[in-house]
């Protein structure tokens, strides 16, 4: 069994093309080959007879036990592709892209039904970097009359003539002399492919059987069938380069939008992906929807009509039915963010789970292994950032990791223990037990169950793209928990009767998250965290709430969507640079503090950058102090016994006009060499309120700022 933490390790995978830069690039299109139509794959079992030194052969110790024994083929070899196009498909990559596309894409596969050897006295290297693709190639040039195990031949292999990427694809085929539109090569035991490993290479490997290629791939494998190494690259060919890496493979070199790992789920989903399907932004990407929708992107209204559900501004009432069989979801756009500064969107996705929905791939990727909890049935949210471009621009361009969950069991400032502990689960790999203590709790900035952190556990003052803190042993009340939970965890979905409602006062939250690409090619992230400049590094608070109404039966969810809505009704910790209150909230509607609720701007422990740390509490911290401010204008009401605490050398920034009403026994405190900013702006703290600051240096007033109170026992200076 694969071990879930492996990497993937892609082989040039990235390559260079030209570019079109007209109307007739679209990547709904797919880059090097069709995402759309039907396209047929060969493929060609390949193993090494190691002749010479028997002990260099890795697939030695499998033997006893093997999918794939010496000299045959393996006994999975009728499970990857359906070799014709049938109303109940078997094999799993022809399912996984049915299923995904809506039967917009059919994939399908057979194989040469003969074994080729490759004898380590018959080539130079045994570990050449091409694996040996000339010996394959001119071991087929002795075969005449090419027919696969179903009875094909060439021209049923050749359904595409190839464009330049991102432009329409040609079918049926115009080629004068046909071609194989994809040639994947499975290996037995290569010792320079290791097992799950693999590549994608949009060329041609040469003339296999007498005709040339369009592209080709190389898989290794021990014994099992390579289903997600298989997937992963294929999906390459159309979606994208590495940069396109979701849900696996995108710490090698090409960069992500944020500091820790992201475990999505995608159609290019690898090592670790937690659900094993696809996702609403792959579908809307690829032009995959069903034939009787509309909308690339769109569900229910309160009628049961379809509508669009690509969201700017708009309140509404909308079901969601089962994202994997009716392409249901919705799509916000977080305002406020800069015009320099990358896009970001909120997506919300209804998951059924497969035993509910009778689908193949609707479940966490190890959910059949018994300490890995289940996907619950619910909501599952993400944030995209940036990768909006479909066609227009180079829609290719961009950093990986675009996705990011939003776990309905939220965002923390984990800490780690010192002393590892065994795994026990899939594998038994030693690891650092995590806890996500309550009192850290971190929507804006801090990490989550379906993610893998980066801290500096090398102690360099640099945090490195390897320096991972898997989040797979959980410690709580004192026990360990082994579940992999950074895989998929039962607490990840947002349910009618557990965390049912996202919002402005929520965690985690609608608010927009920073991003922090550095250097994509760099083996580390040393370059300043700031570059490029299109990195978004403040904290936009907005009214996007999305609240669960009713979770029926038939597993639809109907959600109540809120643009305005400004009410923090829960204890909440906030923690980033700058945390900017949205210009809407005026004196008609101000972002408010109710039911006795305590917020609190800290200073987070989550590395929002990932060089030049500082002390904090003798502990070195990746992270600059908070800072809450008020936009001109804007207002802020705390309510009947409701407390704001600016704590840890935060600071509280009202500007010009801005106002915050203290209602009666509400608090504000400022502490701990925090500070309070009035610049033309008022407190204004009705009758039984209290305003406490520490050290009267730490109030600063300019032109008309002012605290207004009823008497002097309602403002303390210790």
């Amino acid at each position: 069994m694969p071990k879930p933490l492996r990497f993937c390790f892609v082989f040039l995978c990235a390559w260079l093309l030209p570019c079109m830069l007209n109307g007739q690039m679209n990547s709904r299109n797919g880059k090097t080959l069709p995402c759309s139509g039907t396209i047929r794959i060969l493929i060609l079992f390949i193993e090494y007879d190691y002749d010479i030194n028997d002990s260099l052969d890795p697939a030695k110790p499998y033997e006893p036990f093997s999918k794939w024994r010496k000299g045959q083929l393996p006994i999975w070899k009728d499970s990857l592709f359906d070799a014709y196009e049938t109303a109940d498909f078997k094999g799993k990559l022809t399912q996984f892209y049915s299923e995904s596309s809506f039967n917009n894409f059919i994939v399908l596969g057979d194989y040469y039904p003969k074994l080729i050897t490759i004898k380590e006295s018959e080539v130079k290297n045994i570990n050449e970097g091409g694996f040996n693709i000339k010996t394959i190639v001119a071991k087929t040039q002795k075969e005449t009359g090419f027919k696969s195990n179903a009875g094909l031949g060439i021209n049923e292999f050749d359904n595409w003539t190839l464009t330049q990427p991102g432009a329409k694809k040609i079918t049926p085929s115009t080629d004068s002399i046909p071609k194989w539109d994809h040639v994947m090569l499975l290996y037995r035991n290569a010792r320079n492919l290791p097992n799950s490993n693999g590549r994608a290479v949009p060329a041609t490997l040469g003339k296999l059987f007498g005709y040339d290629c369009d592209t080709y791939s190389n898989f290794g494998t021990l014994s099992d069938l390579p289903f997600g190494i298989c997937r992963h690259e294929f999906t390459h060919l159309f979606l994208g380069d590495n940069n396109f890496h979701s849900g696996g493979g995108e710490r090698n070199g090409q960069g992500s939008y944020w500091i820790g790992v992201q475990c999505m789920w995608s159609v290019i989903g690898a090592a670790h992906a937690s659900l094993a399907c696809c996702n609403a932004w792959d579908r809307n990407r690829l032009g995959w929807k069903p034939s009787d929708k509309k909308f690339y992107t769109g569900c229910l209204d309160v009628n049961g009509h379809e509508v669009a559900s690509v969201l700017a501004d708009t309140s509404g009432t909308f079901t969601l039915r089962d994202f994997v069989t009716t392409g249901d979801a919705i799509k916000l756009k977080l305002p406020y963010l800069q015009p320099y500064e990358f896009e970001q969107f909120l997506w919300i996705e209804n998951h059924q789970g497969s035993k509910r929905n009778g689908t193949t791939f609707d479940h966490f990727v190890f959910e059949n292994e018994t300490c890995v909890q289940p996907a619950t049935p619910g909501l599952y949210m993400y944030i995209q950032a940036d990768r909006n471009n479909y066609n227009t621009g180079n829609i290719y361009n961009g950093s990986a990791d675009y996705l990011h969950p939003l776990p309905a069991d939220g965002l923390f400032d984990i800490q780690y223990d010192s002393v590892l502990q065994k795994n026990n689960c899939v594998n038994d790999v030693l690891m650092r037990p995590f806890s996500k203590p309550l009192a850290l709790q971190n929507p804006l900035t801090g990490n989550h169950s379906l993610e893998i952190p980066t801290r500096d556990f090398n102690n360099n003052q640099i945090i490195e793209y390897a320096e991972l803190g898997i989040l797979a042993i959980e410690k709580k009340d004192n026990q360990f928990i082994k579940n992999l939970s950074y895989l998929g965890n039962s607490a990840v979905a947002f349910t009618a009767t557990g965390n049912n409602k996202i919002g402005i006062g929520t965690n985690p939250s609608t608010t927009n998250l920073i991003t922090a690409v550095s250097n994509a090619s760099a083996p580390s992230f040393k370059q300043n965290y700031k570059e490029p400049i299109f990195n978004c590094r403040t904290s936009y608070l907005n009214g996007w709430s999305v609240k669960i109404l009713n979770q029926l039966p038939n597993g639809n969810i109907t959600v109540q969507i809120k643009h305005n809505d400004f009410v923090i009704g829960n204890n909440m910790r906030w923690c980033a640079d700058s945390i900017i209150v949205p210009i809407a909230c005026d004196e008609a509607q101000p972002l408010t503090i109710k039911n006795k609720s305590t917020l609190i701007i800290d200073r987070g422990l989550t590395p929002t950058r990932v060089s030049k740390p500082l002390r904090f509490n003798n502990n070195k911290v990746f992270t600059d102090t908070s800072q809450l401010i008020l936009p001109p204008n804007t207002n802020m009401v705390l309510d009947t016994g409701s407390t704001l605490i600016i704590d840890n050398g935060s600071k509280l920034h009202l500007l010009k006009g801005s106002k915050i009403y203290l209602k009666a026994d509400a608090k504000l405190i400022i502490r701990n060499g925090s500070s309070l900013w009035l610049n033309d702006a008022q407190i204004i703290a009705e009758k039984g309120s209290r305003i406490t600051i520490y050290k009267k240096q730490n109030y600063h007033t300019s032109g008309d700022g002012y605290i207004h109170t009823q008497n002097k026992r309602q403002l303390f200076f210790k």
